[in-house]
């Protein structure tokens, strides 16, 4: 026992400075992939289709071969994939602000760092933590697996007592992860408070104080949640669960650098339609547009602006 407590707390250490590093970054490139604030957003963009494409385990793998076995490659693994993850995230969320403060603030001659600073951040910092405290929580499960490659955490012990059949040790170590996590959620908990007006009733606030403000933030995080499973499936073919994840592995260990890299460029071209698809979704249900032309906020009460 004192062994595994040793190895989660390496877990969470690991999960913690990915989370960090991987924030950092994707604040740095949010806002140049974000389309209303009228920059250049297609490198950015595309930078955070290439992070967050490849699975964190393949990236574990290409670190451990790169620095050696070790917790190092399990957080530049695990820090790539949530740089891509979180500023997707953040750049919808910077997409969803209300323009009108940032247009009045370029009016008065504010420079683009001002303009960020007060009426950017202003609106997207909540979601900004949100998104935070809960990529954190994402990669306290990951850096339990990347250790199935040697990248550090619990994950080498639980793949040792799956492969030794060690049922009650595997049943142990799951208890100790979920307890670990339902911590960490009890932590980043807040109490939040709703408004009703108008003697409104909870169905009436929900449907028309509440939805219309979160329905973006919403819509975003089902979206990209279907794009991280379709990496996901990438993942569970190196345990023979399907899809080309047995092939993808198969080639980095046996360093068929070229086939390998054409498989992440098949999956990176997948998860590009998929955050067309998402874009043109987000467009269509939420702004009421096409694809083309500036992205318009939803102003608190709903309407657009």
């Amino acid at each position: 026992m004192p062994k595994w407590l040793k190895l989660l707390w390496e877990t969470v250490l690991i999960a913690y400075m990915a989370t960090l590093l991987g924030t950092l970054g994707a604040g740095a490139l949010c806002f140049d992939a974000s389309q209303n604030l009228k920059r250049s957003h297609w490198v950015s963009r595309r930078a955070l289709e290439v992070f967050r494409t490849i699975p964190d385990l393949v990236y574990a793998l290409i670190f451990v071969f790169a620095f050696g076995i070790g917790p190092l490659a399990g957080v530049l693994a695990i820090a790539v994939h949530s740089m891509g993850g979180n500023g997707k995230l953040f750049a919808e969320a910077v997409e969803n602000i209300d323009m009108k403060p940032v247009d009045g603030l370029r009016s008065a001659g504010a420079n683009w760092a001002q303009t960020i600073r007060y009426a950017v951040m202003s609106q997207g910092l909540p979601n900004f933590t949100t998104f935070t405290l809960w990529r954190f929580e994402i990669n306290v499960r990951a850096a339990s697996v990347v250790g199935f490659v040697g990248a550090g955490g619990i994950g080498q012990e639980f793949y040792t007592a799956i492969r030794m059949l060690y049922y009650e040790d595997i049943s142990a170590l799951i208890i100790i992860l979920v307890v670990t996590v339902m911590v960490i959620e009890d932590v980043e908990r807040k109490q939040v408070d709703g408004v009703r007006a108008c003697s409104g009733n909870s169905l009436q606030t929900i449907r028309f104080g509440i939805l219309p403000q979160v329905l973006p933030v919403m819509l975003s995080n089902a979206l990209y949640i279907f794009e991280l499973n379709t990496r996901s499936a990438t993942i569970l073919g190196i345990v023979g669960a399907g899809g080309i994840g047995f092939y993808l592995a198969d080639r980095i260990r046996t360093l068929l650098w070229e086939e390998a890299w054409f498989i992440m460029i098949l999956i990176l071209v997948a998860v590009y339609l998929i955050d067309w698809f998402s874009k043109l979704l987000r467009a269509r249900l939420i702004h009421g547009r096409g694809v083309s032309g500036p992205v318009r906020a939803h102003s608190p009460g709903g309407g657009v602006t």
